[in-house]
């Protein structure tokens, strides 16, 4: 390729380009309007007077004495809805799906550390919470609203 034709291409990338970042943010009058700095700097204040991030799990965790949002459940109540799940059902490997169980619900005490991890790990596979009805759905099995 001649340097002429590099040149005039590398030109007409920039032309094209150059309208996609010159558009004004939010102009086209549909939605709310854009935050403005100072509100994005005051929301975040916010969430970090109430959040922690956690390394172990990677995750935004509340800190401690803070009340979740009202309607939120707490991490306390989604993993005690894990654990009751877990208690109630066990995995088939061979028919690949949860099993409920028959009788009394297990003791997830009395199982090894490797048997409740690998199940829990399983769960997480095939399971996500849910925060609009408060429960963990079935992956998948959530019913996309228009």
């Amino acid at each position: 390729m001649k340097p002429i034709h590099a040149i005039s291409l590398l030109a007409g990338a920039l032309c094209v380009a150059t309208p996609a970042w010159t558009q004004p943010q939010g102009g086209s009058g549909i939605g709310p309007a854009p935050l403005t700095r100072q509100q994005v700097a005051m929301e975040r204040s916010e969430f970090l007077k109430t959040h922690r991030w956690d390394e172990p799990t990677d995750t935004w965790m509340l800190r401690a004495g803070v009340e979740p949002p009202m309607g939120i459940r707490s991490r306390l109540e989604v993993r005690q809805a894990r654990d009751q799940f877990l208690a109630n059902n066990r995995w088939d490997e061979k028919q690949a799906r949860w099993v409920p169980l028959a009788g009394t619900p297990r003791n997830m005490s009395t199982l090894s550390r490797d048997t409740v991890k690998a199940e829990t790990i399983r769960f997480t596979r095939t399971h996500e919470w849910d925060e609009l009805t408060g429960q963990w759905l079935e992956r998948g099995s959530r019913k996309l609203t228009p």
